[in-house]
């Protein structure tokens, strides 16, 4: 039996002593870091592990060395890249002791193994997992414009230049049943329009830049106060 102290490359961690009698296989190694190691290679496959002889010049790499201080710390230097290069993995069927040969017994203040960890895509807990696949049930698929499709709206619907007549009404609505039949699956328009003061001076000031060659206009404001029905009822009037 030998007690192998071994290290995850690329992980902030302590390395971990692994008992397992010299006869074994580094196939065996593999299940027994993976079984030492619950928290830290779960959703790990044993068989996935790469393991490497930490060992530089027929001697193992010294705990209190500067690679194996930065190892533990979650840094690769040269040395650690150069060790776990591809040609360099132990072979699942191997006997350990090919590891161990030349060597001098494993003893404590040193590392004996490497373990380099696949990479795995994370995946969302399985109570978002739940969340999602019923919000996609019962969310309707929204229904998107794809072709044209024959619009008729009276004219009375989108009459800008006429809102400052209309604001001055004792009720400064402006009807909109044909914009509403039309747009209702596709994002929705209101049955009326509420005409604001507002409305009328940008109706003014968006029609004059306009015409005055000014073809970018931002208008602002709080949530809720007819900026996309403005735009929209500006859109039919410039066509």
């Amino acid at each position: 039996m030998v007690k192998l102290f071994c290290a995850i490359v690329g992980v902030l961690g302590k390395a971990f002593p692994v008992n397992i009698d010299a006869g074994q296989s580094v196939g065996d190694l593999k299940k027994k870091i993976k079984k030492d190691n619950p928290g830290k290679l779960k959703g790990i496959d044993a068989n996935d592990l790469q393991v490497f002889a930490a060992k530089k010049g027929g001697a193992w790499l010294s705990s209190l060395s500067e690679d194996v201080k930065k190892l533990k710390n979650g840094e690769k230097t040269a040395l650690i890249e150069a060790l776990t290069k591809e040609n360099q993995e132990l072979r699942e069927e191997g006997p350990l002791e090919d590891m161990l040969s030349g060597m001098g017994p494993p003893s404590f203040n040193q590392t004996h193994v490497l373990v380099v960890v696949p990479k795995v895509e994370s995946k969302r807990p399985a109570a978002a997992e739940a969340l999602a696949s019923i919000s996609k049930k019962f969310k309707p698929e929204p229904k998107i414009l794809t072709e044209l499709l024959p619009l008729s709206v009276t004219e009375g619907e989108y009459q800008l230049d006429k809102l400052s007549e209309k604001r001055a009404n004792d009720s400064p609505m402006v009807p909109t049943p044909d914009l509403h039949q039309f747009w209702k699956e596709y994002g929705g328009f209101p049955e009326c329009y509420f005409i604001r003061q507002e409305e009328v001076v940008f109706g003014v000031l968006v029609v004059r830049l306009l015409t005055e060659g000014k073809n970018r206009v931002v208008i602002v404001g709080s949530p809720g106060v007819g900026k996309s029905c403005f735009l929209m009822l500006m859109a039919f009037y410039l066509a």
